[in-house]
């Protein structure tokens, strides 16, 4: 969905943003040195702009969803006027007891689709962490089991020209 897709841009620029961040306090020394700050500033600027714009497409797809639910909700109880008095020739107190019932049905229909389109809204950060929580166990380190023993190196540690001081001694 657009929502989807939008909400992955917007968790790529952010992490984008956050590395540009950490690489500007990293090089702030160097650019202030070789006045190219302003420059990189920019590019953190235009980074910035591109978040804001992502964000306001989600909104946009959200507000739409908002609006919409409305009109369908009337569309739904003008067909329920239609069917109970034309095709089931109904009184008014059914209709009004069928109205109470699709009423609430409508509003925890119109509620989940509020909530998945959270969740679909949040589906870009979602999917880094499960990348990179997959990422952190591919590159696990080997670890001893507890009641195992360190058995010593299968091959030699040689040290060459290692020099030793304490306290200028």
């Amino acid at each position: 969905s657009k929502t989807k897709k939008a909400s992955y841009r917007y968790t790529d620029s952010s992490n984008f943003l956050e590395s540009q961040i950490s690489q500007y306090l990293h090089n702030f020394k160097y650019f202030h040195a070789t006045a190219t700050y302003k420059i990189y500033l920019e590019k953190i600027r235009n980074t910035v702009l591109s978040i804001e714009n992502t964000r306001r497409k989600i909104g946009f797809y959200n507000s739409i969803l908002s609006a919409a639910r409305e009109p369908i909700v009337l569309f739904i109880f003008c067909a329920i006027i239609y069917i109970q008095v034309n095709i089931l020739g109904g009184v008014l107190g059914s209709i009004l007891i069928s109205f109470l019932f699709f009423y609430r049905a409508l509003t925890n229909l119109t509620l989940m689709q509020s909530s998945w389109n959270g969740y679909i809204s949040l589906s870009g950060s979602i999917n880094n962490m499960k990348l990179f929580s997959n990422e952190l166990k591919s590159n696990q380190k080997l670890k001893l089991k507890s009641h195992e023993k360190f058995k010593g190196f299968h091959r030699n540690i040689k040290i060459s020209n290692l020099s030793f001081n304490y306290d200028d001694r």
